[in-house]
């Protein structure tokens, strides 16, 4: 188990947006049951790799939730998304 501080440097992502990730119910990692501080899996660390990967192809959030949740598979998420980004912008 990991602290917010050793998955920030893990991962190159701020404390600040992993929290907001935790916020957003895009993780939930276990709290310590003696002082209350979250303790990072390796499984969060790769669900936030994933979070990270889907946000570089700028993904929203709601999305990402929607695909980490299994409300909507990877294929259909992905179509959907290209699919808007092959809309030209309006005029």
């Amino acid at each position: 188990m990991k602290s917010v501080k050793e998955v920030s440097m893990i991962t190159g992502v701020t404390e600040q947006n992993i929290r907001y990730y935790e916020k957003k119910g895009l993780l939930s990692p276990e709290r310590n049951r003696k002082n209350s501080y979250r303790e990072y899996s390796d499984r969060d660390i790769d669900r936030l790799k994933m979070i990270l990967l889907f946000r570089k192809l700028d993904m929203p959030l709601a999305e990402i939730k929607k695909l980490l949740e299994g409300d909507v598979t990877l294929d259909k998420a992905m179509g959907f998304h290209l699919d808007k980004d092959t809309t030209p912008f309006p005029r």
